[in-house]
């Protein structure tokens, strides 16, 4: 869960003893798309 909030893709909220975790969707949309243009919108060379 740490690796998810330094990326920032993850907030987490103290409330009493518990902790609440919650996706930044915004942080995480902008991954998606990123990830879509990397490996969706690459040349594929294809060894024979």
């Amino acid at each position: 869960m740490n690796k998810l909030m330094v990326a920032g893709l993850v907030e987490s909220k103290l409330d009493g003893n518990r902790i609440y975790f919650s996706m930044n969707r915004s942080n995480v949309a902008d991954l998606i798309s990123w990830l879509a243009l990397l490996l969706l919108d690459t040349e594929f060379s294809h060894a024979a």
